[in-house]
């Protein structure tokens, strides 16, 4: 019995420092913190499935929804999917500022994407 339990105890004890040793997963990433994190958790090989497509959706959503009060103007026609995509091209078509906030990079695609008109 002894020999049992500490069989048992040592297999739990190899379990819990393995788990604690792996590496994050792309749900565990802030997308807020970076356009490379924002890529890793929702562009990434492996790292789609329905919760993180939902979650960088409502990122995505909830960001373009501040537009009203900045200088950026899509109109009523551009759909969610397409600012994500828009996001999402400018990253990776700009390596070089994805060190930037998220919101940031998604703010600069979008100004460049939807220009508001300058009335005279």
């Amino acid at each position: 019995m002894k020999w049992s339990l500490c069989t048992l105890f040592c297999l739990l004890l190899f379990y819990v420092v393995s788990a604690a040793q792996q590496v994050p997963a792309a749900s565990d990433v802030d997308i807020r913190l970076s356009g490379n994190d924002f890529l890793a958790r929702c562009e990434s090989e492996g790292a789609y499935d329905s919760w993180n497509d939902g979650f960088c959706r409502g990122y995505v959503m909830g960001l373009s929804q501040l537009m009203s009060q900045s200088s950026i103007c899509p109109g009523d026609h551009v759909t969610q999917a397409q600012f994500r995509r828009i996001a999402v091209k400018y990253m990776l078509d700009h390596p070089e500022k994805t060190d930037k906030l998220t919101a940031d990079l998604m703010l600069e695609a979008w100004a460049a994407a939807f220009p508001c008109s300058v009335k005279k």
